[in-house]
């Protein structure tokens, strides 16, 4: 049988057991062996194992400790990046075939860093950056990424004096301040509740209030509530990776005070841009919109299963939608959240185009399947998106006529500039908060086929409409595509598959 599995491993948080640090090898070590013992022993079946970002750590060290390097944490852990270590043995099983897509934690990784571990059959650690298509150059229907990119604090800062660096990255370092202040002699941040998921500080009702209140000075709102809830000081100073000093108070706090402001530039600005900048925001602060975030990047990248990490949070699906999505959890909950956290990974099934959310068990001696909780799209209230999906069946290649039209609701992902033959894109035309809903219509020609339009209407008081190409068929909610020309006039959210 040809191999057909691919194996999604993330946050794992690896770094040099310091007391803050999450992941305390004597601890962890288990789990994380009893993964890589699997995928040794099945490496028949895995063609690949990924993992998706935040595999080390610079970043749950107190302020003033300037956090290991890669090479540190490396040389630090052998039992795990040692030419015989964990990932050495999987390395050697899969010829080679372990890819590390950076996240957030693991912020300015580099191809060459990564490469210096090497098993002792001579493989060495590949790198992959940004999104990750493990099936090849032009195949995009597995698409994997850490999840960082989509969410305000946590994504790589172009803007940041000391880009990449997010603000995030002074939120964890305040966080493991107050921990290396307060833990007991011999304790570690492994035996308090709450660690890692994502970090024992509730920032969510914050955030929450700062966006309900339409204030653009999120982040300043963010490092105040964490800094008082940590006892730091205003002046309190950050050895960085680099080991560049900085201040909170003068360098720190400024450098991100036109944040929000950014992100509403940059998703487009107006009501959509704070929509859509509110979301990004809720990602960190409660996992919120991860789902939505990853529907999208699918829908963009012609996906048909993608799979994030970031959250910690194992999820095995939205709860109504076209793609399939998983989140592969985390690898240090704190033993006093064990159970009901678990170590989770994610193994995609390459034959049957599934992903199963799967979990380290039993102090590592045991794998086994997890029923993972699903996401929505929506957090709060409902759907009454349109989905639309248009394959073009003909020759040649259909073309976009005039603007598209979103009569009620806002486009997440527009109708593209032209659809090649044979190939299909899917639209996603989202309400805007309140009691309308959402309709809209676009136009495409091709020399062939002259102009073709297409409606949809997911309405919230009266029936789904559409109409358009040479056939189609709907479905609504989580419920089966209906037989073609039918219409699914109840329900929410509203698909259409066209047919041109």
């Amino acid at each position: 049988m040809a191999k057909h599995q691919i194996v999604v491993l993330s946050d794992i948080h690896i770094a040099d057991d310091a007391p803050t640090v999450w992941y305390q090898s004597s601890i962890h070590n288990p789990y994380l062996k009893g993964i890589c013992d699997w995928i040794v022993a099945n490496a028949a079946n895995i063609s690949e194992l990924v993992l998706l970002g935040d595999v080390v750590d610079f970043w749950t060290h107190p302020a003033n400790v300037q956090p290991p390097s890669f090479a540190q944490i490396i040389a630090a852990q052998p039992a795990i990046f040692g030419p015989a270590g964990f990932f050495g043995q999987v390395l050697d099983a899969l010829g080679g075939a372990v890819t590390y897509v950076p996240g957030n934690h693991d912020m300015g990784v580099t191809a060459a860093e990564v490469a210096t571990v090497v098993s002792a059959g001579g493989h060495a650690m590949r790198f992959a950056d940004s999104i990750y298509y493990p099936l090849g150059a032009g195949d995009q229907r597995i698409a994997l990424g850490h999840g960082n990119a989509y969410t305000m604090f946590n994504a790589p800062d172009p803007l940041s004096p000391w880009t990449p660096l997010p603000v995030g990255h002074f939120v964890t370092r305040m966080i493991a301040s107050k921990w290396a202040r307060d833990l007991p002699p011999g304790h570690t941040v492994a035996s308090l509740p709450g660690q890692g998921s994502p970090n024992g500080i509730d920032v969510s009702a914050v955030i929450k209030a700062a966006i309900l209140s339409g204030s653009f000075a999120i982040s300043a709102a963010l490092l105040d509530s964490v800094a008082a809830q940590t006892a730091t000081p205003a002046n309190q100073t950050f050895v960085l990776p680099s080991g560049q000093v900085v201040a909170l108070d003068v360098d720190v706090r400024p450098a991100y005070d036109n944040l929000f402001t950014n992100w509403v530039a940059q998703c487009g600005g107006g009501a959509i841009g704070y929509l859509i900048a509110g979301k990004s925001a809720l990602a960190d602060a409660l996992a919120y919109y991860m789902g939505w975030f990853a529907q999208r990047q699918a829908f963009e990248s012609g996906s048909q299963i993608i799979v994030m990490g970031h959250t910690h949070t194992p999820i095995s699906g939205i709860d109504t939608t076209l793609i399939k999505y998983a989140n592969s959890g985390f690898e240090c909950p704190s033993t006093p959240d064990m159970p009901p956290q678990a170590v989770n990974f994610v193994v995609i099934d390459t034959n049957s185009f599934s992903a199963q959310v799967m979990a380290s068990a039993a102090g590592g001696t045991q794998i086994v399947p997890v029923n993972a909780a699903v996401t929505p799209i929506v957090e709060v209230g409902a759907d009454y998106s349109s989905y639309a999906i248009i394959q073009n069946s003909g020759a040649d290649a259909m073309t976009l006529v005039g603007a598209p039209n979103a009569a009620n609701g806002y486009w997440v992902v527009p109708p593209p500039a032209t659809i090649a033959a044979g190939a299909s894109v899917t639209l996603w035309l989202q309400d805007f908060p309140g009691p309308v809903g959402t309709s809209g219509s676009v136009t495409y020609q091709s020399p062939s086929r002259g102009q073709q339009a297409f409606s949809f209407a997911c309405p919230t008081t009266s029936w789904n409409s559409c109409s358009g190409g040479a056939s189609f068929r709907t479905k609504s909610g989580g419920g089966s595509w209906g037989a073609p020309g039918s219409v699914a006039h109840m329900g929410h959210p509203f698909y259409v598959d066209f047919v041109a």
